[in-house]
């Protein structure tokens, strides 16, 4: 089983960043590469649990994705 790690630094405020990462809403928004559209999903990112998404690629090519999240562990970051 793989494991995904994200580190990366966003001029936002953390809670905002954290809410673009793990609520399903804004994921829609941004998931996959550019001028992929999600048509079926179970994606949210906030408590372990199952996710998956049917992605539909410019062409109209259809891909699934799934996984597994474990953990939910939002870090907080002092200056």
């Amino acid at each position: 089983m793989a494991t995904l790690q994200m580190s990366r630094i966003f001029a936002a405020p953390q809670a905002k960043v954290f809410a673009h990462l793990t609520q399903t809403d804004f994921l829609l928004n941004w998931w996959g590469p550019e001028g992929t559209r999600i048509r079926a999903h179970a994606l949210s990112f906030a408590k372990p649990g199952p996710w998956s998404a049917t992605m539909i690629g410019p062409q109209g090519d259809a891909a699934i994705v799934g996984g597994e999240v474990r953990q939910v562990r939002p870090l907080i970051w002092s200056n």
